[in-house]
């Protein structure tokens, strides 16, 4: 548990916060902080989802005006290939909840709602075919310079584990939403943590390996996704050419395309190829881009591989950061096949919270797309 002094006004505020990590929980999921909470934000693996509701509805009935949000992710971070655990993080002031979409409103087919009324923890359910959703949790923190910092990330899907294809909802709003959406299940939601969480610092690692090219390269001819050429030439041709991947002869091995402005003072930015070259006309001269890509004329191009062997491997995280305190958010590893649970012993940590997605999770609009990748959020 920590304690936090700030300054308010010409007075001093003392702020209480307890984060929690647990690996493999064994009995208990949730821990009671030493102080009255006004708030708790919880991420569990799917496998966890029916005893999580249990357990907050025990809670709820405990402190009467304590604000929930839960949901569910693929992982809590260790490398990306722990899919077995729960965080956790009990604050003294509210969570501002600034928006929210409902699950049924984001499903194009949706048949008529069961007509179930919430017991205030348990959120209402649709019924929906098997579909894949797009789903979003973002969290905004607040910077020391009065800036917001923003991690967006998306649901597991939790079809095997849970009565629909995600999880996640809050039960008290404070802020923009008003309590619209409150404790329906949720699409997407955005929040606000209290400035309490503030980040001092973030540090980013991945599992990449870069390309060597004989020159530097830049963009010189672009069209929204597509990057036509690099140099003047075949944008893919610097790939077909690498001997490096074509070495592997792997159809496992995936390309990263990092772009960069010296004339822009802004973080290097890091996408998926997903397609490109094989010599069809002109098009087979391209480069893909992953959607929501930023590329500019004249912008640095530095291509990463993700090695075969390494794809479905996590991460060996520094041993420093490990037990480290603060907010951690991973892109969790894809699993090739289904795995029966693993029974491995439970360790807990405290002083950290995150959560993790195989669809990866953005840093101020930065993706980090690569399996493994992880930051950890330094917090004051």
């Amino acid at each position: 548990m920590s304690f936090l002094a700030r300054r308010v006004g010409s007075s001093v505020r003392w702020y209480s916060r307890y984060l929690q990590t647990t690996y493999n929980p064994a009995s208990k999921l949730l821990k009671r902080p030493e102080f009255e909470p006004r708030s708790l934000f919880v991420i569990a693996t799917p496998q966890h989802i029916d005893n999580l509701l249990t357990e907050l509805g025990s809670i709820s009935s405990e402190y009467e005006q304590l604000q929930i949000i839960a949901a569910s992710t693929d992982s809590i971070p260790s490398g990306g290939t722990h899919r077995d655990g729960v965080s956790q993080m009990w604050l003294d002031e509210y969570i501002t909840v600034n928006d929210s979409v409902r699950l049924e409103e984001r499903d194009d087919n949706l048949e008529d709602n069961t007509g179930e009324e919430s017991n205030g923890v348990i959120p209402v359910r649709a019924n929906r075919p098997w579909k894949k959703m797009q789903t979003r949790l973002q969290v905004n923190l607040h910077n020391s310079d009065n800036g917001i910092s923003t991690i967006t990330t998306s649901l597991a899907n939790s079809a095997f584990y849970f009565r629909d294809l995600c999880f996640m909802f809050y039960t008290r709003s404070h802020g923009a939403d008003q309590l619209i959406n409150a404790n329906h299940n949720l699409a997407e939601l955005t929040l606000t943590l209290p400035k309490q969480i503030r980040p001092t610092g973030f540090r980013s690692w991945n599992k990449l390996e870069q390309l060597s090219f004989d020159e530097d390269l830049a963009v010189t001819e672009h069209n929204h996704n597509l990057i036509k050429r690099i140099n003047g030439q075949s944008a893919a041709g610097y790939l077909e050419n690498c001997k490096r991947i074509m070495n592997l002869g792997s159809k496992d091995t995936k390309i990263f395309i990092e772009l960069s402005n010296s004339s822009v003072q802004s973080e290097p930015r890091l996408y998926e190829v997903v397609a490109g070259g094989g010599g069809w006309g002109e098009k087979g001269k391209m480069l893909a881009i992953s959607a929501g890509c930023e590329i500019n004329t004249g912008d640095s191009v530095k291509f990463f591989m993700l090695h075969p062997e390494e794809r479905y491997k996590g991460l060996a995280v520094p041993l420093d950061v490990q037990n480290a305190s603060g907010l951690f958010v991973e892109t969790t590893v894809e699993e090739k096949e289904y795995r029966d649970a693993q029974h491995e012993e439970e360790r807990v940590i405290q002083n950290q919270f995150g959560f993790g997605s195989e669809l990866g999770y953005t840093i101020n609009g930065l993706q980090y797309n690569a399996g493994g990748s992880l930051t950890w959020i330094e917090l004051e």
